[in-house]
């Protein structure tokens, strides 16, 4: 599987990149959204993993890139997040993560 994995934190990109290796996923793990969201538009994903907060980008901002690319816009998208307000967690679902 073709995974792009995209987070700020340096520890959790190391334990995402683990996990993926040992699953014998094909991952490119990115520390930014704009990083992401590059090799989203020259790469077909099957999948996509991103924090809800970024660095450069909110989590919606990044799922709206995402959709707006023709490629993806039907990639699913799965948010890693912790305790997050209600309203925070439906702009994200609402701007195309599934």
């Amino acid at each position: 599987m073709k995974i792009l994995a995209v987070e700020h934190q340096k520890s959790i990109r190391q334990l995402l990149a683990q996990v993926f290796e040992s699953l014998d996923f094909d991952a490119t793990i990115c520390e930014s959204a704009q990083q992401a969201l590059a090799a989203a538009a020259e790469h077909n994903f099957e999948l996509i993993s991103s924090g809800l907060t970024m660095a450069d980008m909110s989590g919606p901002d990044f799922c709206r890139g995402l959709r707006a690319l023709p490629n993806h816009a039907y990639t699913p998208i799965v948010i890693l997040a912790g305790k997050q307000k209600m309203d925070v967690i439906n702009e994200v679902f609402t701007a195309g993560a599934t």
